[in-house]
């Protein structure tokens, strides 16, 4: 009889513990980590042709083949862009965010949202954007800027040209 009992009461705790407690569920994230965490760093690629690229910045975290930025700066020669964000995607191409100033001897701009295509040196500004030169502003609604060539290809367009006098 007192068998009965122990396993009555074994079935009873049992079958309680089942009703009112769950156990506990464990989620793994797919997210992936960071392969790299960089602090104030230097980037440069280089080719055949010398130097393809030269990228600073305040931090950077690394996965798989992006690198996202905070503050990049890019520099060629005497061409100078500065971003509050940047993504780095595979050698390719660099997309900048934030507060964009890009610094020349001729001219210099401003945007919200940029792309720099590396291989082709391309800079294209999907966004609103000013110019500023000795010789004129320039407002419009997008561009795209071949570093290579110092050619501007601007869409909807207000200038305002200073006078010589």
């Amino acid at each position: 009889m007192k068998i009965y009992i122990f396993y009555l009461s074994l079935f009873g705790f049992i079958l309680f513990w089942l009703i009112f407690f769950k156990p506990f569920e464990v989620e793994i994230a797919n997210q992936p980590r960071a392969n790299v965490e960089l602090g104030k760093f230097v980037f440069s690629i280089f080719n055949t042709q010398g130097m393809k690229l030269h990228l600073e910045g305040d931090e950077a975290i690394q996965k798989a083949t992006t690198m996202v930025i905070k503050h990049p700066r890019i520099q060629t020669d005497d061409k100078k862009l500065f971003a509050k964000k940047g993504v780095y995607e595979g050698e390719k191409i660099l997309k900048l965010q934030g507060s964009i100033y890009y610094m020349s001897e001729e001219f210099e701009f401003f945007t919200q949202s940029a792309q720099y295509f590396i291989e082709k040196k391309i800079l294209y500004v999907p966004t609103p954007f000013r110019v500023v030169s000795a010789k004129m502003e320039l407002n419009g609604s997008k561009m795209q800027y071949y570093l290579d060539l110092d050619k501007i290809v601007a869409y909807d367009i207000k200038a305002i040209v200073k006078s010589a006098i």
